[in-house]
């Protein structure tokens, strides 16, 4: 610009709408390509979708930047942006702000935010939108719930229905078995995914009763799977406190695995175990054969599943499943579940006939 036209020209971000600084700024950046020995660079609005969003989200900073009550309110931050980028827009808008509003369905944006500055929102059949804040029962700690917040209570908190399961193996058991029996018998049964429930592990049968009333407190439909429990006080706790108890009808989710699982599915389960070289050294002199009988495979993969617990050895053996040698128990529940949480759909009334055409 000639000097003489003005003086010392820069500049400088307005007070402009996002969409008024969409239209009227452009900002070219580097693509990593070459236009011969030159770098090629493109418009911003060419950018990726979280590239865009940052630009338009500094562009606003700045703005910010030069107000002194700040009020952002920001819809899902965590679109086309990586993790570690999400926590830093958070940190960021919040240092910047008098006040910041997210809506969002990141587990890396909530667990920056205390429960106290956490609203679930649901809206029920009528359209009514609510909102719950987060409180904890005596029994679930603080310590636990930070520190384990992304592993355990993200989805969970996230998801409108809830299937508390007692232990690990039922955690991981559970979701494969729905996807098997989904994919072999779509009309019967549906994976948890689709009916939008998420698992959440209680850990041992007492907690399932507190861990169920706490999510149906934040209006949740919550489901229950359990063993068998010899307290009937405890059993009638915990019907008292989900939505759908279903109680197993053995101690032990793993014994429930060996005698409900048809002996072709143990069998093909073990020998590909022992074929991808995964059976445990300390068992090497009970390694199943194809001649072992059945009491002593169930026995010696009962003595497995001990070992292994917690690493998913119950999903991958009903992931091997077919329909008729799954499980009773896990079908039985799965087929409820799915009724509940996804009900036949009525066929629509039939439609009026025509009237008839004029002569």
């Amino acid at each position: 610009m000639p000097s003489e036209w003005a003086s010392e020209p820069h500049l400088r971000v307005s007070d402009l709408t996002r969409e008024t600084l969409r239209r009227t700024l452009t900002v070219f950046m580097a693509t990593g390509a070459m236009n011969g020995e030159a770098p090629h660079a493109a418009p911003f609005q060419h950018q990726g979708n979280g590239t865009i969003n940052m630009l338009v989200l500094a562009l606003l900073s700045m703005i910010a930047d030069a107000k002194q009550t700040v009020i952002f309110a920001m819809e899902e931050p965590e679109i086309a942006i990586p993790p570690s980028t999400q926590k830093r827009i958070v940190d960021g808008v919040r240092r910047k702000s008098s006040q910041a509003l997210f809506t969002s369905h990141s587990p890396y944006v909530l667990e920056e935010f205390s429960p106290s500055q956490i609203l679930v929102v649901r809206r029920d059949a009528g359209g009514n939108l609510s909102a719950a804040p987060i409180v904890f029962p005596a029994h679930i700690k603080r310590k636990a719930y930070s520190s384990e917040f992304r592993l355990r209570f993200a989805e969970a908190l996230l998801a409108r229905r809830v299937l508390v399961a007692e232990g690990e193996t039922e955690t991981t058991a559970y979701p494969a078995a729905a996807r098997r029996l989904a994919e072999l018998d779509p009309q019967n049964y549906a994976s948890l995914e689709a009916l939008g429930i998420a698992v959440f592990n209680a850990r041992t049968d007492n907690q399932v009763a507190g861990y169920g009333a706490f999510f149906r407190g934040l209006g949740k439909k919550v489901f229950a799977v359990y063993d068998k429990q010899t307290d009937a006080a405890r059993q009638a706790q915990i019907a008292a406190s989900v939505d759908h108890p279903y109680e197993a009808p053995t101690k032990g989710f793993e014994a429930l695995l060996l005698n409900e699982t048809a002996e072709a599915a143990l069998r093909r389960f073990a020998a590909q175990l022992v074929a991808d070289g995964e059976w445990p050294q300390h068992l090497a002199a009970e390694t199943p054969q194809p001649w072992t009988p059945l009491a002593d495979l169930k026995s010696v993969l009962s003595k497995y599943f001990g070992w292994s617990k917690g690493s998913g050895g119950g999903g991958d053996l009903v992931g091997i499943c077919t329909v008729a040698e799954m499980p009773s128990t896990l079908k039985t529940v799965l087929a409820a579940i799915k009724v509940l949480a996804q009900p036949p759909r009525r066929s629509p009334p039939p439609l009026p006939p025509l009237p008839p055409l004029p002569p």
